[in-house]
């Protein structure tokens, strides 16, 4: 009885081991479209001082005294799939929590999540406010990931 038992707990684990590992090859290859990570940095001063670095290697937020607001940096997204995409800004390393973006920079509307029909262009600002734990004097790395995913999850709803 028992090993009748153990089978059937083995079947189980197995079916469900097969159904997790087809769903996670799908959604990364059918869901996720597209991954960009950009490295950024901002120095932090302790004088109130502003500076900015127009340097192409990286995206630079400058020089800023903390709790201030960086320099702005705008970031054209544009989506040549055949489908609407979602596209989420996120970042990692010291900016983790600084990051702000705004969709439309003149309307204020913010969020890190926004939509593209097909062959759309938009204009993403985006930003950070160094927390009142920044060090003056110091300079914070991070990386900024924008993540493209199909708006819908199932075809039929393309």
């Amino acid at each position: 009885m028992k090993t009748k038992n153990f089978k059937q707990l083995v079947l189980y684990l197995g079916v469900l081991l097969l159904l997790f590992g087809v769903g996670s090859v799908y959604y990364s290859a059918y869901v996720i479209q597209e991954t960009h990570v950009l490295d950024a940095d901002v120095y932090i001063s302790g004088s109130g001082q502003f500076g900015f670095n127009l340097d192409k290697d990286l995206v630079h937020f400058g020089i800023v005294p903390t709790g201030s607001v960086s320099s702005i940096r705008f970031m054209n997204v544009s989506n040549s799939h055949s489908f609407p995409v979602e596209v989420t800004l996120s970042a990692t390393g010291d900016l983790g929590t600084w990051l702000f973006s705004y969709l439309e920079f003149d309307k204020a509307v913010l969020g890190p999540t926004f939509y593209l029909e097909p062959n759309e262009l938009k204009s993403i600002a985006f930003g950070i406010i160094p927390g009142n734990d920044a060090v003056p004097g110091e300079q914070y790395v991070g990386k900024i990931k924008a993540v493209v995913k199909r708006a819908s999850l199932w075809p039929w709803d393309q």
